[in-house]
């Protein structure tokens, strides 16, 4: 059996996974979630689901849980950014479950939702993520010096620090303006760059203070027309840091998408999600889930607004 083999293969980091929930970190990680090892990490722990929901073995299907939550609650606590990535565990584990449909019955249904009802309870600390995340862009402060080519800001920073893009043909007219008004067309001098850059720090940390207290807190942007290259930094960071204010929120909403997909499977399908009551609705968006049977499947969706503030 080609998962048994897999698992067999991976005793050794299997084994270091399900000891992560008597461990004791004193300290949270002093660098982000690398994505490739949280990759592996999510696959091994996925198939160990799927093994023990197989094997109808609902101990090592509550162990195998909270060994993911104890990987993922460690890694989050690094900045907001790895937060939001190990937020995605849930979907792995669900895909596991997924993969063994037939073999999902109520009882172990029951049993799996104590393990996830103790997870609720227990957060990690987002304060200690929002404050990683405040020190990395406090140390890319201290780092930015010197005059920089306009075009080489540019490109620079065309692009978040998670990949997307954030760079319209508005803004960039108004920084090659910004540019030209303030002594040159080609270069942006080290004292206002910094002076910018001072702009956009103040921005990002005032957004950081409100959203450890508040899950309304928005970021503030700067105004293109007066701090076009504070605004392409505020942008830079921006998809990094948004979700701050609601980092609990979306971790429960991952426990209730593997609840979710574990009664759902139990349940036989239903048309609709009306029978699941509070926990059809996602804490971070308040709109119900999103829900689809697709002939001997099911499509469920963490709900979005269209047009997020």
């Amino acid at each position: 059996m080609e998962r048994e083999a897999y698992l067999q293969s991976a005793q050794t980091a299997l084994k270091a996974l399900l000891d992560l929930p008597d461990a004791k970190p004193s300290s949270p990680p002093s660098t982000p979630l690398d994505r490739d090892t949280f990759e592996q990490a999510s696959v091994l722990l996925s198939i160990e689901v799927a093994d023990a929901i197989d094997r109808n073995q609902p101990e090592r299907l509550s162990r195998a849980i909270r060994a993911a939550y104890a990987y993922t609650d460690y890694w989050s606590t690094a900045g907001v950014a790895s937060w939001v990535f190990a937020a995605a565990m849930p979907e792995r584990l669900a895909a596991g479950v997924r993969s063994v449909a037939a073999q999902v019955d109520t009882n172990l249904v029951e049993f799996a939702m104590k393990t996830l009802d103790t997870l609720t309870t227990n957060p990690p600390d987002p304060k200690i993520a929002i404050e990683g995340t405040r020190r990395r862009i406090l140390e890319w402060r201290q780092n930015l010096k010197g005059q920089m080519r306009v075009d080489s800001l540019l490109k620079a920073y065309a692009t978040s620090a998670d990949g997307r893009p954030s760079l319209s043909q508005d803004l960039v007219a108004e920084v090659r303006s910004f540019a030209k008004r303030s002594g040159s067309a080609e270069y942006i001098s080290q004292y206002m760059l910094l002076q910018e850059a001072d702009v956009a720090i103040s921005a990002l940390m005032n957004f950081l203070d409100r959203a450890a207290e508040r899950e309304d807190a928005r970021i503030e942007k700067p105004a293109p027309e007066q701090h076009p290259v504070a605004l392409l930094f505020v942008l830079f960071f921006k998809p990094d840091i948004e979700m701050a204010p609601k980092l609990v929120a979306l971790r429960q909403e991952g426990i209730q998408i593997l609840a979710l997909t574990m009664r759902i499977i139990a349940a036989g399908m239903p048309a609709d999600l009306s029978s699941f009551e509070h926990l059809a609705i996602s804490p971070v968006s308040k709109l119900p889930f999103g829900y689809k049977v697709e002939g001997d499947t099911f499509v469920l969706e963490r709900p979005r607004r269209a047009n997020p503030p």
